[in-house]
């Protein structure tokens, strides 16, 4: 089921990249290709957790850019998004303690909400990272200058999300917790299965024209409805937020 999902995904973005390029030219200039970076901001904390630090949420591939009229664009982003944040919680969150033998590390669960803030002792490093494609379509709100055929101005944008997490982990630091065992470890490390995800993205964006290339502002927000994910405390996580993007294209 994961392999066939994948496989629809890839599917779709090639099929978006081959209508793209078939169709047909009416400006000079229409296609521009190059590279892309972002940053997607929290915009909470799950509850009963307390955040550690800023979460590093980054986004680094290329776009393909097609103008289809001189009002508006389509464009495919296409890239590696890398995703960590730090999370300070409570033993009394936990059905079990980590190394009760009776169960593995993996069953580990919220089940209660911690009794205050400073009972929030253990602390989580949590990392995800994933492949991501989002095709959006652009249309001018606004233009700079007089020149109508002229790419530059701000844009207001709609378009998909669809992503595939294939790296997600949680370190937990037990050693502050009280009466752990002579000898039990310090850390324990879950890996969480790989999850595909699908989603939208909104957004406004200022384009600059620097002779022949284009320079690409973007305030974007993005939604995802994860699909297999079992690390329920963090999916808000992967892919989710407030997105800043620049991009240079040729």
């Amino acid at each position: 089921m994961l392999h066939s999902r994948i496989a629809v995904s890839i599917a779709v973005g090639l099929s978006c990249l081959a209508v793209l390029v078939a169709a047909p030219g009416t400006l000079s200039a229409q296609t521009y290709i190059g590279p892309h970076v972002s940053f997607t901001a929290a915009l909470s904390t799950p509850d009963n957790f307390l955040d550690v630090g800023t979460p590093t949420r980054l986004g680094f591939g290329a776009s393909y850019l097609r103008r289809l009229g001189p009002t508006f664009f389509v464009r495919v982003n296409a890239g590696l998004r890398i995703e960590q944040a730090e999370f300070a919680w409570a033993p009394e969150q936990f059905e079990r303690a980590p190394w009760d033998p009776k169960i593995p590390p993996t069953s580990t669960q919220v089940v209660v909400p911690p009794a205050s803030p400073e009972s929030r002792i253990i602390t989580s490093f949590v990392s995800a990272t994933a492949l991501e494609l989002s095709p959006t379509l652009h249309v001018r709100a606004a233009g700079f200058g007089s020149d109508a055929n002229s790419p530059q101005g701000f844009y207001v944008g709609a378009g998909l999300l669809a992503d595939y997490v294939f790296s997600f982990s949680d370190e937990q630091d037990w050693g502050n917790v009280p009466n752990r065992p002579t000898g039990a470890p310090r850390r324990y490390t879950d890996e969480f299965s790989s999850a595909i995800g699908f989603g939208g993205v909104v957004s406004a964006m200022a384009m600059f024209d620097l002779g022949g290339s284009l320079m690409t502002l973007e305030l974007a927000y993005v939604a995802r409805n994860a699909s297999g994910d079992d690390a329920n405390v963090y999916t808000w996580l992967p892919g989710r937020g407030l997105r800043f993007a620049a991009g240079l294209m040729f």
